[in-house]
This record gives C-alpha cells, structure tokens and sequence, in this order.
C-alpha cells in the first residue's frame, strides 16, 4: 500500500487531524491570568488583560505551552543538538535522545517550518500530526504531552475527555497507526510559498 498517496493525506489533514483536535479540545480551556497568552500563526505573543474562560484554547497552543516550559526553544538551539542534528544522529551531548527531546524537537521543526509564512494554528496542528505519524510517534508525542500534570491541570476542566478517561481510549485507538510506514508531506501548507522563495531567492 503507498501511503503519501493523496487519498491517505487528505485523510489525514481533513479527517484524522481535526477529529484529534476536537477530542484533545473537549474542555481545554484558556486560563483566567492577567497577563495572557494571544495566538498569531504558530506562535504567542502576550497581551494584557483576561480572557474568558469559556474560550476554548487550541490544542496547538497546548503544545506551544509544553515547548515554552520545557525550554524547548533552548534545547533545539544548543550547539550538541545543532551538531546532532547536522550528522542525522540521535544523540545529544554523547546521550541518546529522549522521547520528549524528540517531542521538543518535533514542534520546534514546525514553527521554524511555519513561522515565516504566518500559517494559522491549524496548520501547525496538522503538519505535527503528519510528522508524528512519519516517525511513528504520535501515540509516544500524544502520552508525553497528556502525562505532564501541571498542563492538565492548569488548561482542563475536570469533565474533559483528557481528564476523565487519561486519554486512554484514544491512544489505543491510534496506536494501530504506528504499523504503518507513512510518508506524510509536512510542509504542505508552506510548499508554495517554498517554491516562490526558490524561483525568486
């Protein structure tokens, strides 16, 4: 079976994709704080005043949450990881890479992918998904994420799907995918803008 074909990419961006979203966002919520957190594209930036907290929150911004805590802007920025990277290994600092190394790693690829093209959060989501599922890592990304307790605690409200069942039913559900050698475009999205930079850079 060949799956970078179009069918299995529409499938992933306009159906698994935004089911996923929805079922992460079901009770996300953004936090009442003075000083709060607006998305533009892929990124934040911040603002005064609240927000409402009945505004559901993007899942994307979730993980933007999990890089900026984690130090992840840091991490992919550090020379051992830079060298790592130049030579297509799995290590850093003459350590293997962790799985939430890998996790860092992944979003920080799709900002720098998106952030010069001001793509909407969507677009990030979707292009995470794709390269998860091209390293078969969604179900690994998707538990690091859901298991660290200060994010579920501060951004869902206790009736959440992601409270109420630890996700669990999901991630079993998805874990099926891992058997399957994806070869998802990410940087759909970002392509034209990609190949006018190339005919005129």
């Amino acid at each position: 079976d060949e799956y970078d074909s179009e069918e299995v990419v529409l499938a992933v961006r306009q159906e698994l994709a935004p089911a996923l979203r929805a079922l992460m966002e079901h009770g996300l919520y953004e936090t009442n704080y003075s000083t709060s957190l607006v998305a533009w594209g892929c990124f934040a930036t911040r603002a005064g005043g609240l927000l409402h907290t009945n505004d559901t929150m993007h899942i994307w911004k979730l993980f933007l949450r999990y890089y900026g805590m984690k130090h992840g802007n840091d991490f992919a920025n550090s020379p051992a990881r830079k060298l790592s990277q130049s030579f297509s290994l799995e290590v850093v600092g003459g350590k293997p890479i962790t799985l939430k190394q890998c996790l860092l790693s992944a979003i920080d690829t799709i900002v720098k992918l998106h952030e010069k093209h001001n793509k909407p959060m969507d677009s990030c989501f979707k292009a995470f998904i794709c390269l998860a599922l091209n390293e078969k890592k969604l179900v690994s990304f998707l538990r690091v994420l859901i298991k660290t307790i200060p994010l579920i605690e501060n951004y869902y409200q206790s009736w959440s799907y992601t409270k109420t069942t630890g996700f669990n039913d999901a991630l079993h559900s998805l874990d099926r995918l891992s058997t399957i050698d994806f070869r998802l475009p990410v940087n759909i999205s970002v392509r034209r803008f990609m190949n006018i930079n190339d005919l005129f850079g």
